[in-house]
């Protein structure tokens, strides 16, 4: 009977080991074929960025101003050094073709709470509609009036691991909860007759959305103490009668004002009543290319904007270069 007790103590502390390692970065969730069909239709939009551009552009402008140049120069320098510390998230995000305006933050700056530092494994189940943020420590997803997205209100429990960072899988819960708002947000700035439809698409009845697919890319790790913002984008222009939605959404970490992680998702369109797939409403579709076509040209704007400056940051290096030789 000892050997036995001594057996499943082993077996147990083993499996206690297992999942304190892979709970700390190597969890995710993907779906092979979506990933594969999004890299070739959208491979070029946000790789072609280096993720660090906007700390090495900032880099670049304080190295500057370690030159000691003439004040004209240290005095513009200042300024955009102190626009882009102010505007760093609209700035990054609307590059990359996200509108980052208030009404299109899923979640806004939500700070994330110290949780559990054993880690939560397996995580608690999402709260339903209706659970008390108090109760649940989490933000509800069914929540999307405007108070949910508050920088000071509903903060997250985010479970974190051994190593000190957020668990992978609360990365989901804050693109779900992000992407919930972000569709539903179209209802609150729609006329009546279509608001009800809009609201019913988070619904199991009638036509709805279930989310078929979602693949998460973690690019740095989130810890205590940050605040953290979610934005989603359509990536791809919709054509009418079309019956699923591809979504890209974007966790970024104000600590470290980088985008922390990426989320692809496919979205069904799903008919309860039918028991089939069904597509989405002309209104809606409509909806979702005016809103394409707005990110095209709020990226296209952040684009020339960013250029103008680096061309100013060189021509202030190259002229210090000159002076040195």
């Amino acid at each position: 009977m000892r050997a036995v007790r001594n057996t499943t103590r082993l077996s147990l502390t083993r499996a206690a080991r297992h999942w304190s390692h892979t709970s700390s970065r190597h969890f995710g969730t993907s779906a092979p074929r979506f990933a594969a069909s999004l890299a070739e239709a959208e491979g070029a939009t946000s790789a072609a960025l280096n993720p660090r551009w906007f700390s090495d552009l900032t880099d670049r402008i304080q190295k500057c101003l370690s030159l000691r140049l003439c004040d004209q120069d240290d005095q513009r320098l200042r300024e955009q050094l102190d626009y882009l510390d102010k505007n760093w998230l609209d700035i990054s995000a609307e590059r990359e073709g996200f509108l980052s305006m208030e009404r299109w933050r899923g979640l806004d700056r939500v700070p994330v709470q110290w949780g559990d530092m054993h880690g939560e494994w397996p995580p608690s189940p999402f709260p339903q509609s209706g659970t008390k943020d108090s109760d649940a420590g989490l933000i509800c997803a069914s929540r999307v009036n405007s108070v949910a997205r508050r920088q000071d209100t509903l903060p997250v429990r985010a479970s974190l691991t051994t190593a000190g960072h957020v668990n992978n899988v609360v990365y989901n819960r804050y693109a779900e909860g992000g992407r919930v708002t972000w569709i539903q947000s179209f209802g609150a700035e729609s006329d009546a007759a279509h608001r009800q439809r809009w609201t019913n698409l988070m619904k199991p009845k009638g036509v709805g959305c279930i989310l078929k697919s979602i693949k998460m890319d973690y690019k740095l790790p989130i810890t205590y103490p940050d605040r953290i913002t979610v934005l989603h984008k359509m990536s791809r222009k919709l054509e009418y009668g079309a019956d699923s939605i591809f979504l890209e959404g974007a966790v970024l970490s104000e600590s470290s004002k980088r985008i922390a992680a990426r989320c692809f998702e496919e979205i069904a369109v799903y008919d309860y009543q039918a028991g089939r797939r069904a597509p989405l409403e002309d209104f809606m579709v409509d909806a979702f290319r005016a809103v394409y076509e707005r990110q095209e040209r709020c990226k296209a704007k952040r684009d020339s904007e960013v250029a103008q400056l680096q061309a100013l940051v060189q021509q202030i290096e190259d002229r210090a270069a000159s002076v040195g030789k």
